[in-house]
């Protein structure tokens, strides 16, 4: 109650009520406020971020992988960055590397890839598209000696790690191995003792190596990514081909879609006895064909060279994209495509995968000399028998095909067990070369279109 002119005055029946629903009201409308000048602060420190980091591109963007690999950069002097497919994981370390040699003058940075060839294909090929862009000058490139100089004076060195004696000397800043798989230890060895801040590490898990021994050092940090840290930068149809995978390939989704270590078992075909890796392409073959596997949205289309001399068979990989029509129009095409690479119209001969008539008549009727390879029962195995016999060489710029063939293995039931069949993955070049396998030694069995 309250007193008015010397009057005692009753509050009314609600007064107490709506006293009490302003006081939460109020305390709400605090609460919404304070979230969205947090949310406000959030985008602007953000952005802000993105900026300063960014230095030589300010429209450069970054993963949440970045953000792992540049904290882990500043806690230890080697990181260790394991994660599946599309997780960023050499975009977000080239980015780190580049922004420190744009930052300190006179920074010697060494990329190690497998080959030259793969380099080129790669860890070259992304940083020249995705992370320099425009600022990419090719005078400050030497194509000999795969070396890039900024304005500042540091260098950007890429270094085959097929030989490891040329990392005896040199020395560098920064190192990053990219797919440590596929490099041997002896090359961190040498590159360890002679770096003097930080060594970064990437690699799918494939399955236990050297990398893993590397944990129980003081000086290392593991960071673990998957395509969620890259999210906002992928497609669709990315998201969905690697989810799919847990229906297929356990192993495959444990390794590319979650980013954790996996093992290779069962693996068809061992590299050195039924294929191996060449620099050399023949001038001329006594036998000359391609090889065709169809793909669309989630799974590439691969078009392979395969050629027979001296009783050797050979393979060049020359296309494996998705989203590819089959004629020429508005879209890209395996017409175009096969165009491009220098397939002669009506005289070099095409395997294609028989199960697509549609697509073999669409390009029959375009003037291409198509061959259905024909599939039946049990030609699967009778292809890997053939491959198997007949060992091939792979050029060593076929990087996805030399990826396929490291680990196309058979699949594996619910328990664990090999199921004897090959699992339906890594397998898009594998295809195209049986069926030119089974054309190339067994021709009768095939027809023109």
């Amino acid at each position: 109650m309250r007193y008015e002119q010397g009057h005692r005055i009753s509050k009314g029946p609600g007064s107490e009520k709506i006293s009490k629903n302003r006081g939460w009201q109020l305390v709400l409308l605090f609460l919404l406020s304070a979230f969205w000048f947090s949310f406000f602060l959030f985008l602007i420190l953000h952005n802000e971020r993105d900026q300063a980091m960014s230095g030589i591109d300010p429209v450069m963007r970054f993963s949440n992988t970045f953000w792992k690999t540049h904290e882990a950069m500043k806690k230890s002097r080697i990181t260790v960055s394991r994660g599946g497919s599309s997780s960023s994981k050499t975009i977000s370390a080239l980015q780190r590397l580049t922004l420190a040699g744009a930052k300190y003058p006179g920074t010697v940075i060494t990329l190690i890839g497998e080959s030259r060839p793969v380099i080129k294909k790669t860890i070259f090929a992304d940083w020249k598209r995705l992370v320099m862009k425009d600022n990419f000058h090719s005078s400050r490139y030497n194509m000999q000696d795969m070396v890039y100089t900024f304005p500042n004076g540091s260098l950007f060195q890429f270094s085959p790690g097929d030989d490891g004696s040329r990392f005896h000397g040199p020395r560098q800043d920064y190192v990053l191995i990219d797919e440590a798989y596929n490099i041997k230890k002896n090359v961190f060895d040498q590159v360890d003792i002679r770096t003097s801040k930080n060594i970064i590490i990437t690699f799918n898990p494939t399955a236990a190596f050297w990398a893993k021994d590397l944990l129980t050092r003081p000086d290392v940090t593991e960071i673990h990514s998957t395509y969620h840290d890259n999210i906002r930068f992928l497609d669709q149809t990315i998201i969905d081909a690697l989810e799919m995978r847990a229906k297929i390939d356990q192993n495959f989704y444990n390794v590319y879609t979650l980013g954790e270590w996996g093992s290779l078992q069962g693996i068809i075909f061992n590299q050195g006895k039924h294929w191996s890796i060449t620099e050399e392409w023949p001038k001329e073959f006594k036998r000359r064909f391609f090889v065709l596997d169809w793909g669309f949205s989630k799974h590439p289309t691969a078009i392979v060279e395969l050629g027979w001399v001296d009783g050797q068979v050979w393979a060049k990989e020359h296309v494996y994209e998705t989203r590819l029509v089959n004629v020429k129009g508005v879209q890209k095409s395996v017409e175009l495509r096969l165009e491009e690479i220098g397939v002669v119209k009506g005289r070099d001969v095409i395997v294609a995968d028989s199960a697509e008539a549609k697509s073999i008549a669409e390009l029959a009727n375009k003037g291409w000399a198509i061959v259905a390879a024909e599939k039946g029962p049990g030609s699967i195995q009778a292809g890997i028998g053939l491959i198997k016999s007949h060992p091939v060489k792979v050029f060593a710029e076929s990087i996805n095909t030399v990826k396929e063939f490291r680990n196309y293995s058979y699949g594996r039931d619910r328990f664990g067990e090999s199921t004897n069949e090959p699992a339906d993955s890594f397998n898009h070049s594998i295809d195209a070369i049986r069926y030119g396998y089974a054309y190339l030694f067994h021709q009768k069995k095939h027809f023109v279109i």
